[in-house]
């Protein structure tokens, strides 16, 4: 047990303060990876069929090359973020805007983030953060894996940010491309 000085306050939701005389040490903790393992990154990249670029142009095409076991690749956009994203991190592709919403499909990114000229013209900023990726899986759009069942695998997370980019947490992630490449209902049924 760590015992730490009763002086140490903490405040609750309702500001009211609280004392920290005990902190329990069975609370879990972040160990270090073994040499040479390290956490596959996955991030969130987003379609919105509601505005006027059509991000997804090829998914039909997609699909029958991944049932073959080929790769295709594409390019996408991590909305403001600059840096963070690597080859071999992963990415989950989530349809926003218009029901019916949720993931649509699972890629892997294969370059670093370059910066390019916005792909939506009416947006504030002038340039957008780019990956290019290989696709593993795409859903019907149609018929994604709805965001009740996204939450229902991964309570917590946040599936409709306002931009791609978003990391999610490592849990959750792992849960998700687990059920994605494991149960197989999902994508095959789906594609």
């Amino acid at each position: 047990m760590d015992l730490r000085p009763a002086s140490r306050r903490v405040r609750s939701r309702r500001h009211e303060r609280i004392p920290v005389a005990l902190l329990d040490s069975r609370r879990p903790t972040r160990q270090p990876l073994p040499p040479g393992q390290t956490v596959t990154a996955t991030f969130l990249f987003l379609v919105n069929p509601e505005l006027a670029y059509d991000p997804y142009p090829d998914w039909e095409r997609w699909a029958p090359l991944i049932r073959a076991g080929q790769t295709p690749q594409s390019r996408w956009n991590t909305g403001t973020r600059r840096h963070g994203i690597t080859p071999g991190d992963r990415g989950l592709i989530v349809r926003v805007g218009s029901e019916p919403r949720g993931l649509v499909g699972a890629c892997e990114v294969v370059s670093e983030v370059s910066v390019g000229p916005h792909w939506n013209p009416e947006a504030r900023s002038l340039e957008a953060g780019y990956v290019d990726i290989a696709m593993k899986a795409v859903i019907d759009l149609d018929d994604p894996v709805t965001l009740d069942e996204l939450r229902a695998a991964a309570p917590g997370v946040i599936w409709t940010p306002r931009q791609s980019g978003t990391r999610l947490p490592d849990e959750a992630a792992a849960t998700i491309w687990n059920i994605l490449f494991t149960e197989t209902d999902i994508p095959a049924a789906r594609t």
